[in-house]
């Protein structure tokens, strides 16, 4: 084989390696950012309408006990969106640099046991609740 054909292999196969590595990059950045879109969209949608059901919850002198499972459902997808996108580690270097995360992917799992520790207390009065009205039904 030539000297020149063997340079001009070796410069295809170095050129066809970086072609490779360009595309991975792209990739990469693809699914980052479609993963902080999602996080992002999920948050813009479900935060306000958790916020409204949490504040509707206390809204009487006795809990709505008919928003807990919808606040669990919301907070879940909230949860499980943000785990998701943390498990990518551009975005969870990038979520621990910005100061305007309120919490940040290592936060996220003592954020959930005290919304589900609040949310049983809650749950806890509404079975007194319910126990209550039961006991007053049976005394009429």
């Amino acid at each position: 084989m030539n000297i020149n054909n063997k340079r001009g292999l070796g410069g295809k196969i170095i050129l066809f390696i970086i072609l490779i590595l360009i595309l991975a990059v792209i990739i990469i950045g693809l699914l980052t950012y479609n993963q902080a879109k999602n996080l992002i969209n999920t948050v813009k949608t479900e935060s306000p309408l958790l916020e409204q059901d949490i504040t509707s919850l206390f809204t009487n002198k006795l809990p709505n006990c008919s928003k807990i499972t919808i606040i669990e459902q919301r907070a879940d997808k909230i949860y499980n969106e943000a785990i998701s996108a943390c498990k990518n580690p551009i975005i969870n270097k990038a979520a621990e640099k910005m100061e305007t995360i309120p919490i940040k992917c290592n936060q996220l799992n003592e954020a959930k046991l005290s919304l589900e520790n609040n949310l049983t207390l809650i749950k806890n009065v509404c079975s007194n609740e319910t126990l209550m009205n039961m006991l007053k039904m049976q005394i009429n």
